[in-house]
């Protein structure tokens, strides 16, 4: 028998989340969530091969330019009537701040790695989450063991130019007269330090997770925002 594709997610196809964060001074509660089989039913290592457990979400960049734009890579300013490649239009993607989770389960234990970045660097540290695990029946655990491993930064500078319309403007000879949008140029830059930290959790017990455990929610806690992965077994 076939198995649906809620059933069944392969090892190339991350399951992920995109999330816009907006606003100052408040907690953001962001999501993801993926069906898969209970890791304690995989027995032959093939099949287990075959799924990941591996959550993402992803957060824009709310700093970094992204949208419709034209590529141009000489010095100066272009001249639309010379420069015919940059009429040409291109898409700039956001960048976008992954905070992944693999889930790894053994007898007695389960295991979640975590990878965060943010451009803020109290937030890629486990130790400034309060970190739960949840199963359907609503148990409640904490973790046995947290390592945090060192994080990292990369700087990353970005300077584009950005065409206003800054006046509407109605010109009038004689007879006749004629309206105009006035455009001009404006350079933008945008310089910005981003962090990376990865981490371990563990939880150890027979009852973490049971061959009828229908989902298992992690859920890390911090003043700015809320991280919660769950996984549905079905």
């Amino acid at each position: 028998m076939q198995a649906s594709g809620l059933d069944r997610i392969r090892v190339s196809s991350l399951c992920t989340a995109l999330l816009l964060v907006g606003g100052a001074g408040c907690t953001r509660t962001l999501s993801v969530n993926a069906h898969v089989p209970n890791p304690l039913g995989l027995a032959d290592a093939r099949e287990r091969a075959e799924w990941s457990y591996d959550l993402t979400i992803w957060i824009k960049d709310n700093k970094g330019p992204s949208g419709l734009a034209s590529t141009y890579s000489q010095a100066g300013t272009p001249r639309p009537d010379r420069d015919h490649g940059y009429l040409l239009p291109a898409w700039v993607e956001p960048r976008q701040f992954p905070q992944s989770v693999l889930m790894r389960a053994a007898p007695d234990e389960l295991r979640f790695d975590v990878a965060l970045v943010s451009e803020w660097r109290e937030l890629v540290s486990l130790r400034n989450y309060r970190v739960e695990l949840r199963d359907d029946r609503g148990l409640l655990a904490a973790p046995d063991d947290l390592w945090n491993h060192a994080d990292t930064h990369r700087d990353y500078e970005t300077t584009y130019q950005v065409w206003k319309n800054f006046q509407t403007v109605r010109v009038h000879d004689g007879q006749v007269s004629g309206t105009y949008q006035m455009w001009a140029p404006e350079h933008q830059w945008v310089s910005e330090r981003i962090y990376r930290g990865r981490g371990t959790v563990v939880f150890r017990g027979s009852s973490i997770l049971r061959p009828d455990t229908r989902s298992l929610t992690l859920t890390l806690t911090s003043k700015a925002r809320i991280l919660r992965f769950t996984w549905i077994f079905g």
